[in-house]
């Protein structure tokens, strides 16, 4: 369904300007580190890769790691061959396996429009991440969309079996229950977007807290 054959693969969210408005809004919202790590959970061909280097510049880049994984072989093979430098890994990966996956810590671990997935439970992974994968002031940035493709028609609002119009419930319970749950673990949140809702989150402590 979502290999390099399919028409998913055609989609590019980074084409919208807006949402690059708001993801580079989020980028400034985490403060990340000069030489900051990125974990990115459902990478498919790597477009996040392109727009940090476009947003925060190749110099600052070029001294960061990025790690992206994908259950596609198609996919990751298409990030490999686009981004062949040693600081941007990527590897087939099935994120129900998380707890087997040695990855280590990251500063900033991304997963856009990946954890609403069918058969993925995105509270438990999101649980795992925090737990697991995030230095002591790691940030995360969770993507849910906010839309959907119907015949070559890009429709805005979250569609609900039985409903004929955008019903965006389901689509709040888990902006809020994710947005509940970092509050919970000490993280300052922010909502943002329009297509696909943005949810970034940073510890807050010495050095974090708001100005």
């Amino acid at each position: 369904k979502y290999g390099m054959d399919s028409t998913f693969a055609r989609l590019d969210k980074f084409e919208d300007p807006a949402f690059v408005t708001d993801f580079q809004d989020a980028l400034r919202f985490l403060r990340l580190p000069m030489d900051a790590r990125v974990l990115s959970f459902g990478v498919n061909r790597g477009d996040e890769m392109a727009i940090f280097t476009h947003l925060l510049g190749r110099e600052r880049t070029d001294g960061m790691t990025f790690v992206g994984l994908d259950h596609s072989p198609s996919a990751i093979h298409a990030a490999q061959a686009r981004y062949p430098a040693e600081n941007m890994r990527f590897s087939i990966a099935d994120l129900q396996d998380l707890h087997t996956l040695d990855l280590g810590r990251f500063d900033l671990v991304m997963a856009l429009n990946t954890l609403q997935s069918p058969g993925l439970d995105g509270h438990g992974i999101l649980r795992r991440i925090v737990r697991n994968h995030l230095t002591m002031s790691g940030s995360i940035l969770l993507g849910l969309p906010n839309d959907r493709y119907v015949d070559h028609a890009h429709l805005y609002g979250a569609r609900v079996k039985n409903y004929r119009e955008p019903e965006l419930s389901l689509l709040l319970k888990d902006v809020m229950a994710y947005r509940r749950y970092l509050h919970q673990q000490r993280f300052t949140v922010k909502v943002s977007g329009k297509n696909t809702v943005l949810l970034a989150a940073r510890r807050t402590g010495p050095g974090n807290e708001d100005t």
